[in-house]
């Protein structure tokens, strides 16, 4: 369903993508994408059984399907906006991955129960209008034994709490004082954090809401990993500096037998 906030939702990302494209495109060609190789690589050791279909939701330009295509798997990068898939067809052809990407929903996708090995998903579910039906979604499509990864922060909770609103403040200041670039150049802030104020994980103190939900959702026999800061392992130094305020968090569920 096409809400109002959709529709202006899917216009800001639309105008971004050529920036964005080109963001994703350099950190996959630079030590980022080494890093965030050995973070995986060491996160598919939780995985039960071979992983070999994958699917990476709200893909953008294609950053992650493209590190797991690189790593042998049949990805396929799934996007609401066309401009977004575009830019990670681009993406792969520069780099010689072979991924497949598919127009789809976060929350109705188009695969059948327990079909999938490995979900996985990258600064998508806080821009979400209903988070928790993406959850349920996305643990319908995982085989039992198959892993769900999410990597996200939380972006725009500033506009709720004081003390985030500083932290955010002091990290463009630093940057700004260490002539480091700022990965918020590109970005509408006021735009985007009208939008956000209408997003429910915005208001959220994450990852405590995703973990509260997901031990909800998942078969007892499941388990789950939460880990609230992963940058030292998957940024660099500069994109550390930059987001000192909002960390990356990766959660990692392991879908247990109904």
């Amino acid at each position: 369903m096409t809400t109002p906030l959709s529709k202006v939702n899917t216009a800001y990302w639309t105008k971004r993508s050529e920036s964005y494209g080109k963001q994703h495109f350099a950190e996959l060609t630079d030590l980022n994408a080494s890093k965030w190789d050995s973070y995986l690589t060491k996160v598919f050791k939780k995985a039960n059984g071979t992983l070999t279909k994958a699917v990476d939701i709200g893909t953008g330009p294609g950053f992650l399907a493209i590190l797991l295509a690189k790593k042998g798997l049949e990805v396929d990068a799934v996007d609401m906006n066309p401009a977004m898939l575009k830019k990670a067809r681009e993406n792969a052809e520069k780099l010689g991955a072979n991924i497949t990407t598919k127009q789809m929903n976060a929350l109705d996708l188009d695969y059948e129960d327990d079909s999938l090995d490995l979900v996985v998903s990258r600064n998508l579910t806080w821009n979400l209008e209903d988070p928790e039906a993406a959850y349920k979604e996305w643990l319908r499509v995982l085989r039992p034994g198959g892993l769900l990864i999410n990597f996200d922060a939380n972006w725009y909770n500033y506009l709720y709490d004081k003390e985030a609103k500083e932290a955010y403040r002091n990290d463009r200041k630093r940057v700004a004082n260490e002539g480091a670039y700022d990965f918020y150049i590109h970005t509408d802030v006021s735009r985007m954090e009208e939008i956000a104020k209408h997003l429910p994980l915005s208001a959220k103190q994450r990852p405590h809401w995703d973990f509260t939900i997901l031990k909800e959702l998942l078969p007892h026999s499941s388990h789950l990993t939460v880990t609230k800061n992963i940058n030292h392992s998957v940024l660099t130094k500069e994109q550390e500096l930059n987001f000192n305020a909002t960390p990356l968090f990766s959660i990692i569920a392991r879908k247990g037998m109904e």
